[in-house]
């Protein structure tokens, strides 16, 4: 288990383990959770894929965090992990393309960081300390590629009632010069290996 910073300190393994305990009372293995080390993982914080043996990465799955890496880092971050896999390795990435903030307020639409200036992007993200790259599906197939992968499978959900209003945006470059399906596109699943 990793993390890009460290999120995982004592309190939140303390309340996790507490509210896993509750829940699954019945359950011999989660009773007995003291500790990170009565379990079967290394939390890697703050993570440098230098730490890791080459070939020691049977499976690598990400799910909503790609988006929250900065764009100029994801290359050097897939870059880096390919000697790390496995020969048969594998990964899978669950990609939220959407505005986040638009989980937490519905007056807003899904694309509506995409009419931010790079300058207001770059300040909100700055602010909040966990902002999204704003990347969009095509991005990150082409970015896999270029790091040395095989995108094996790909699934996404082509959002329709984004779809139907995106052309009505004050779209910023260069949302503005992708194609509505590129845009639409508000969540991705990427299933990739090594080429």
């Amino acid at each position: 288990m990793s993390d890009l910073n460290i999120h995982m300190d004592e309190i939140t393994f303390r309340e996790t383990a507490a509210y896993l305990k509750e829940r699954f009372s019945d359950d011999n293995y989660i009773q007995n959770i003291t500790g990170f080390a009565s379990l079967p993982i290394d939390y890697l914080a703050p993570f440098n894929a230098s730490n890791l043996n080459d070939k020691s990465l049977d499976v690598i799955v990400s799910n909503t965090v790609l988006e929250h890496i900065p764009r100029s880092d994801i290359y050097n971050l897939f870059s880096s992990l390919r000697p790390k896999i496995a020969d048969n390795g594998k990964m899978v990435h669950l990609v939220d393309h959407s505005d986040h903030f638009e989980h937490y307020d519905k007056s807003i639409s899904r694309i509506n960081f995409l009419t931010w200036s790079e300058e207001r992007h770059a300040l909100i993200n700055y602010l909040i300390k966990d902002g999204e790259n704003r990347m969009r599906h095509h991005e990150y197939h082409q970015l896999f590629m270029d790091s040395g992968y095989d995108v094996v499978n790909e699934e996404t959900d082509l959002n329709k009632k984004t779809l139907e209003i995106v052309e009505t945006f004050n779209l910023v470059y260069p949302y503005s010069k992708m194609r509505p399906e590129q845009l639409a596109v508000l969540t991705s699943i990427y299933s990739l290996k090594t080429a």
